[in-house]
């Protein structure tokens, strides 16, 4: 399936597994800030259309 003109959207979760950010973008690209997160581990899925992938990543201050 070809989703490369849908949205795409984004949820960032801590290490507890609480969503602590939600965002969408459109045509395969979505940005957001970090810099009110504290320190620590994260937990990033972007999904567009049936598509979906996650990954980690740290914030340190």
């Amino acid at each position: 399936m070809h989703v490369g003109n849908a949205p795409v959207f984004v949820d960032v979760l801590n290490t507890l597994g609480q969503l602590v950010g939600r965002f969408s973008g459109s045509n395969q690209s979505a940005v957001f800030s970090v810099k009110d997160y504290m320190s620590g581990l994260y937990m990033v899925t972007v999904r567009q259309g049936s598509e979906s992938a996650s990954a980690q990543f740290v914030v340190s201050r």
